[in-house]
């Protein structure tokens, strides 16, 4: 049993000003450099657990420009380190683009991938399957849809569908500010599959058709037909007035999923003037942790918290070591596998779990108390737990003041006890555990 704290969905009849957060990816090793032929667009895509406790890596490299490129099967001992190459798949010079992704689905046991080609009225999506990771076949539709360049996608097994994150394309009022598209803003498409070849929406974005460009060509007005509005997640009015969601590679774990949003934004500075390009792309914003139960409806609790100084995730994790190692462009970033998310309170808060069977073994919580970010922490942090009854009455010897935890203390596994009952007599009970809490991070309850 694991009880997680990572947004409203998670926490009853709360009372007080809880807030929920999140952890930043830190840097923990250089980037890999052992094959020097690897270009710049190389980026890891998929890892699969083996039974060596070992994973294989599956990453994609070249296409920009027209160029070869090639899908590669690394092992991975420790979640770092890349070794013994494979090429597993390889095409040659075409119209390809940069930008490929390979996810797997258990349920089918099938890898998909997906590579995008430029084309006159927008980018081109190619899929190609495998079964085992090693014989890979083309898709006989190509391409199976028309969208923007940058994506990601993931298998969902709560909806049994490939999703795939692109970066889509949004008609809006004309910018205030000179930027690469002037009338519309950068959005997610999402479009499902329960094959990797028929997707939902069928529909293309093809923003290049028609479009008007500018003089210089720096700029367009777009073409279309465009992706119908309702297959888009939009930036809301909680949002900055300029945001723009720019591409997010989605992963499941333990039971929910996540993605790390690129924000992004452009700017009033001159295009050409640095750190503006000369079509007028800027600068990222940020990134930020998004979370969902099923893959497909998304909530964002945690605006305001810059995932990773090092870009966005573009691939699922390895949990190596309690940690979640995650390859980016500048080297190899990290967070403790058990606490990704936190909820927490600046004054006193109040909140119950949902109602479960008491699994008749300890309980034990994932805490730290105080949080990092309490000034006097050490003085004002505390944890209180009862435990109550499905009518949500406190059961008599598990009264909050019998479990009273204050600093310093910070551990994943502190077991429950109530004066010395760790109420593993309740085995079978359907009960709640209420929280009261104040300047501490609670991560998940675990049994």
């Amino acid at each position: 049993m694991k009880l997680l704290f990572v947004d409203g969905g998670d926490v009853f009849n709360a009372w007080g000003q809880l807030r929920f957060g999140a952890t930043t990816l830190q840097k923990v090793a250089a980037p890999e450099v052992a094959y020097e032929d690897l270009t710049s667009d190389f980026t890891v895509r998929c890892c699969i657990p083996d039974d060596d406790g070992t994973y294989l890596v599956y990453a994609c490299d070249g296409g920009r420009g027209n160029t070869p490129w090639q899908i590669y099967r690394f092992r991975s001992p420790d979640g770092i380190r890349l070794e013994h190459r494979e090429t597993v798949y390889a095409r040659e010079p075409w119209k390809w683009a940069h930008v490929a992704t390979v996810s797997y689905s258990p349920d089918l046991e099938m890898f998909l991938c997906l590579k995008n080609t430029s084309e006159d009225v927008g980018f081109g999506m190619h899929a190609f399957f495998s079964n085992d990771g090693t014989e890979w076949r083309e898709c006989d539709t190509t391409p199976v849809f028309l969208e923007g360049d940058r994506w990601g996608a993931t298998w969902s097994s709560a909806v049994q569908r490939f999703l795939c994150f692109q970066k889509g394309i949004q008609r809006q009022e004309r910018k205030r500010f000179l930027e690469q598209i002037q009338d519309g803003r950068r959005v997610i498409t999402l479009r499902t599959s329960p094959d990797g070849e028929r997707w939902t929406p069928d529909a293309a974005a093809a923003y290049r058709q028609g479009a008007e460009r500018s003089e210089s060509g720096a700029t367009i007005r777009l073409g279309g037909p465009l992706v119908p509005v309702e297959h888009q997640i939009l930036p809301d009015e909680l949002d900055p007035p300029d945001l723009e969601f720019y591409a997010s590679t989605p992963f499941e774990h333990e039971g929910r999923y996540y993605l790390c949003m690129l924000n992004y934004a452009g700017a009033f500075v001159p295009p050409g003037t640095d750190p503006v390009n000369e079509k007028g792309h800027g600068p990222n914003i940020d990134t930020e942790w998004w979370i969902s139960r099923n893959g497909v409806d998304w909530s964002r609790p945690f605006r305001g918290i810059n995932a990773s100084e090092g870009g966005m995730i573009e691939h699922n994790p390895m949990a190596v070591d309690g940690r979640l190692l995650f390859h980016m462009r500048d080297g190899v970033y990290a967070t403790r596998e058990d606490r990704l998310t936190y909820v927490t309170s600046r004054s006193n808060g109040v909140f119950e779990t949902l109602l479960f069977p008491h699994p008749g073994v300890p309980l034990r919580l994932n805490a730290s108390i105080p949080g990092d970010e309490y000034f006097e922490g050490d003085r004002q942090a505390y944890v209180m737990v009862e435990i109550i009854d499905d009518c949500d009455r406190p059961i008599p010897g598990f009264e909050r003041e019998k479990c009273l935890l204050r600093p310093q203390i910070d551990s994943t596994d502190l077991t429950l006890e109530w004066g010395g009952n760790d109420g593993r007599d309740l085995s079978g009970t359907n009960v709640r555990l209420r929280f009261y809490m104040r300047a501490s991070y609670l991560y998940a309850v675990t049994a």
